[in-house]
């Protein structure tokens, strides 16, 4: 009951292309692969729990979307591994996201470095930041900006916090904003 429908799936693809941003999804399921791809999405992101997923993966790259992002949290390297040797066979455009599955995300909890391993697989790489800005702000993603990293996945609501399940690490828009805004600052001004 959480999925969109196709009708607004398409008015969402419609609405980002008046923006110029890239409407971007999550595939969940086989069954979503060609309703994704039919619909018009070209960019698609893999949860961390399908990381290791390893034919949804394969069936996702037959489709040629032009960029495929997968989160990696609770996933053993050799996992991550093997993932990204599958993703190489199929496609060169690809980023990894490093994530901790934990809902919010305390800081002490980050592992920031791993994001290093990471690039040792591939060259693009990003966060998926599930901290709490209403206590922590957008300090982790400040903190992996200073990684050089492409991209940083947040959940966002225009719901209030308790109305939704990732309501307390989802950003509202002010904080959205606030975080577009420490992405035009360079490493050194982020430090």
């Amino acid at each position: 009951k959480l999925d969109l429908s196709y009708k607004d799936n398409e008015k969402f693809i419609e609405i980002c292309h008046k923006y110029k941003i890239t409407p971007a999804t999550t595939i969940f399921s086989f069954s979503k692969i060609n309703i994704m791809f039919d619909i018009g999405f070209k960019f698609i992101k893999v949860a961390s729990f399908d990381c290791a997923s390893h034919k949804l993966i394969e069936e996702i790259c037959k489709k040629n979307f032009d960029h495929l992002v997968i989160s990696t949290g609770a996933t053993y390297n050799r996992e991550i591994e093997k993932t990204v040797s599958i993703v190489k066979k199929n496609t060169s455009h690809f980023s990894l996201l490093h994530c901790i599955s934990i809902y919010p995300t305390p800081l002490e909890e980050a592992n920031l470095s791993r994001i290093n391993y990471l690039k040792s697989l591939t060259e693009s790489v990003g966060l998926s930041d599930h901290s709490n800005p209403e206590k922590n702000g957008n300090l982790l993603s400040a903190a992996a900006m200073t990684y050089d990293i492409d991209y940083i996945e947040r959940h966002f609501t225009v719901l209030k916090k308790d109305e939704s399940k990732d309501g307390p690490v989802s950003v509202n828009p002010k904080q959205l904003a606030d975080l577009v805004n420490l992405t035009k600052l360079s490493k050194k001004e982020l430090a």
